[in-house]
């Protein structure tokens, strides 16, 4: 897992990032990338913004695939979920139909890559 230089994310939500991450072997086949988005990614969060998670897949929609990631979000952001921090992770999976379609390309760009699929 890496972060630009220049990321907004915290200590703590960097930290939710690399336990989703470290997550992502329970997958059938592992995402192309991993990145960040939204709110949280801008700095502009408040405190019940979503920390989003954009996991681009190859495959085609799977519910096996959005179980698996739903479980490894909610156990990422488990020692995060109370308190002040209040990190609650929204796991976004891109299948590949979905990539040619409005939603991803109005979040591409604003995109934070954090992880890539290694070859």
């Amino acid at each position: 897992v890496r972060f630009a230089e220049d990321t907004l994310l915290t200590p703590t939500e960097q930290d939710v990032v690399r336990r989703f991450c470290a997550g992502l072997p329970r997958l059938p086949e592992l995402p192309l990338k991993v990145a960040i988005f939204g709110s949280r990614a801008k700095g502009g969060s408040g405190v019940n913004s979503d920390l989003d998670i954009a996991v681009i897949m190859e495959c085609g929609r799977s519910e096996q695939v959005e179980r698996i990631l739903a479980s490894v979000a909610f156990q990422a952001g488990a020692p995060y979920r109370e308190g002040d921090s209040g990190i609650h992770v929204k796991p976004v999976p891109i299948f590949s139909e979905d990539r040619p379609k409005g939603f991803f390309h109005a979040i591409q760009s604003h995109m934070e890559p954090v992880w890539t699929r290694p070859r």
